[in-house]
């Protein structure tokens, strides 16, 4: 068994060099480092700033999306004779089809347009490649809604915090309780038929149903906590 290959390929390896590589390309900035573990996409993502970790939060709680990269890999494309590198922030596929190669910056007030004329076509080139739209996304914006972030934040704590149990139980409970009822039923509610040390569990079962488009929840005005109403996704 080559030892070396294993360690260097396993994902505590890939994750730090990740971390380091998000580090390095921060520079002398200021911005905070984000570590976020993505349900959806079943892995790691550091980010280099705030707006792009609001961003990331916002996305993964988005029942519109299917998937989900937040680094996807330099596009070489041709322009004007020659090869030209573009990367794009996050390409973000949604369930009803279409794909937008996305750019994350802080304030619309304070982005100053940088880019030459050359990585504009590159952009241009590369989104028709793939078949997307090119998206600008400011963290001032999104952050507008602080209840869906924050919401969304908790979501994936409570369901990350559980990733290392087994849920069917709980997920088959209130899969089924919620397809057959008339109204809303709120979390404590789904919860109830469980042990209240269990509780935890239960209820990161029925974010993980949210976080895969089966249950519904309104997370834009009011805090999520155990009265929040749920009901089964049509």
């Amino acid at each position: 068994m080559n030892t070396r290959a294993s360690k260097s390929s396993s994902p505590a390896v890939t994750i730090r060099a990740a971390i380091m590589a998000a580090f390095g390309a921060r520079g002398h900035g200021l911005s905070n480092l984000w570590l976020l573990d993505s349900y959806r996409a079943g892995r790691k993502w550091a980010l280099r700033s705030d707006s792009a970790f609001i961003h990331a939060v916002l996305t993964e709680i988005d029942p519109r999306v299917r998937t989900i990269d937040l680094a996807p890999e330099p596009v070489i494309v041709r322009v004007l004779e020659n090869d030209h590198q573009t990367t794009f922030d996050a390409i973000i596929e949604f369930v009803d089809g279409h794909r937008e190669c996305r750019e994350i910056k802080t304030d619309p007030d304070e982005d100053i347009d940088t880019r030459s004329q050359i990585q504009k076509e590159a952009q241009a080139v590369a989104v028709r490649r793939m078949d997307a739209q090119f998206v600008r996304m400011y963290g001032t914006q999104m952050i507008r809604n602080p209840h869906r972030f924050w919401n969304g934040v908790r979501i994936l704590r409570l369901v990350n915090a559980a990733k290392t149990y087994p849920l069917d139980e709980y997920r088959e409970s209130i899969a089924t309780r919620l397809q057959y009822s008339r109204s809303e039923l709120t979390l404590l509610e789904l919860c109830a038929p469980f042990a209240p040390a269990t509780h935890p569990l239960a209820s990161a079962a029925a974010m993980q149903l949210f976080l895969e488009r089966h249950i519904a929840l309104d997370l834009d005005l009011r805090p999520f906590n155990e009265y929040s109403p749920l009901r089964w996704a049509q």
